[in-house]
């Protein structure tokens, strides 16, 4: 969620209130609420036995780092851009990469917490 709400923010102040929109959504198509999953489960068939939470942060010296990372370039990147306008994005995705420049001289990293969830079920 940190680079979630940085995002927002860059968005937010450049007046791109759809994309804030279409970001939510990327999140949602990537990572569905509990309930709803659940409940599709339930209805194919499954009953929930166990649900586990918990999560893990991914530590990156500085925004730049962490735009450069394999991972972040491999599996996030490019749904991050299909949000905004072709047109914008090299403004916008400066002005993310700068703004988590700063938080991290200020706090001495950038740390993205991941949070995931394991669901044992039977059918």
């Amino acid at each position: 969620m940190e680079f979630y709400s940085t995002f927002e923010m860059i968005l937010q102040d450049h007046g791109l209130t759809e994309e804030i929109r279409n970001m939510k959504d990327q999140i949602f198509s990537k990572r569905k609420p509990l309930d709803l999953t659940v409940s599709l489960l339930d209805k194919a068939g499954f009953s929930v036995t166990n649900i586990l939470h918990d999560s893990f942060r991914i530590r990156f010296t500085d925004g730049s780092a962490m735009f450069n990372h394999y991972l972040i370039s491999y599996w996030f990147l490019d749904g991050w851009k299909k949000v905004v306008p072709e047109n914008d994005r090299e403004k916008i995705f400066s002005r993310v990469e700068e703004k988590l420049n700063i938080t991290a001289g200020e706090v001495g990293e950038i740390a993205l917490s991941v949070p995931y969830v394991t669901i044992d079920c039977r059918r």
